[in-house]
């Protein structure tokens, strides 16, 4: 299938505000990645950072702390935009690993295009900060949900936003991504079953 085709049948209902036009200039930043299971669509060190939006599949963006344990920041499903929004608005050099969770196809996105093309098209201005916007937005809620709210709430809230993620994301990653061990999300995904 033709990119442009897929960008327009993949984000027409979620901004219904582009047009034809838009698309074909979206085209020339935008490229389709089949991905295999744990294949790198960004790594540490890079300085060319992507916005990605997953067609199916799961992509997780993490990056190792101080003692080389994985951080999982973000845990991107289908019809969802990941990536990081500080790295696309400079360009230092990337601490931050995207990979993809099984088979996955993703919209991959130059962020420094975008950028020009939304100097040059308003709608396509729109389109990037909505798409920003959107991924700090999916960030300051899981901080809230980290910070602000017991292990079981936690994974009950997750469970109850993302259902799907919990039968796609193995659970040592899911774990990470809320902040609790491995051994607890089991636990509580089995107190949470004999409460049902």
């Amino acid at each position: 299938m033709k990119t442009e085709t897929l960008l327009q049948q993949q984000l027409e209902q979620l901004y219904p505000y582009l047009r034809e036009k838009d698309f074909l200039d979206l085209v020339g930043a935008a490229r389709v990645l089949k991905l295999k299971n744990r294949e790198e669509i960004q790594y540490p060190g890079t300085t060319h950072p992507i916005l990605y939006f997953v067609i199916s599949g799961a992509i997780r963006g993490y990056f190792q702390d101080e003692l080389q344990e994985e951080k999982i920041l973000f845990l991107s499903l289908p019809s969802c935009f990941g990536g990081n929004p500080h790295e696309v608005q400079d360009s230092n050099p990337s601490i931050m690993v995207f990979e993809a969770m099984g088979k996955t196809e993703v919209i991959s996105f130059n962020p420094m295009l975008l950028r020009i093309l939304a100097l040059q098209n308003g709608t396509i201005s729109q389109f990037l900060t909505d798409v920003l916007i959107n991924i700090n937005m999916t960030l300051a809620g899981r901080i809230s949900l980290i910070s602000t709210k017991r292990p079981e709430t936690r994974v009950r809230k997750l469970s109850e936003k993302f259902p799907e993620l919990m039968q796609i994301i193995p659970g040592k990653y899911v774990a990470n991504f809320i902040g609790i061990t491995p051994n607890s999300l089991s636990r509580i995904k089995s107190r949470m079953r004999t409460v049902i």
